[in-house]
């Protein structure tokens, strides 16, 4: 794993990062469903996300290799996001609160500063 054959992975990780935050962010609100006892609607949610993560994966992979892979993922991530807050919003009426966008708006920001800075 310290070998320079491993140099590429490290591309993938930084890009891939971004989309780490909005799983972060996501995840919880993906529960909202099972919290309300609707097992359907979550699993109709995790089915978009498992659909979103291999296509933009695939697609990511070959039109960049591991840096298209990791653009794919965040990419992914970002519309399922997306995704969930707007069907959370319709179905169940969830609103994320001021800190939670904030919040996320900030580490969005410090890891695109760091990403810059690295770079």
């Amino acid at each position: 794993m310290f070998s320079h054959n491993f140099i590429g992975a490290v591309s993938f990780v930084k890009v891939a990062l971004f989309g780490v935050i909005a799983r972060a962010v996501y995840l919880p609100i993906e529960y909202v469903a099972l919290a309300q006892g609707k097992s359907l609607l979550y699993l109709f949610q995790e089915s978009v996300s498992a659909i979103l993560l291999l296509t933009s994966s695939i697609l990511g992979y070959h039109i960049g290799g591991l840096i298209g892979l990791g653009i794919g993922t965040s990419i992914s991530a970002f519309m399922e996001l997306l995704f969930v807050v707007v069907y959370t919003h319709y179905t169940f009426g969830y609103k994320p609160s001021i800190k939670v966008i904030f919040g996320t708006m900030a580490s969005f920001i410090m890891l695109y500063a760091m990403y810059v800075i690295i770079e």
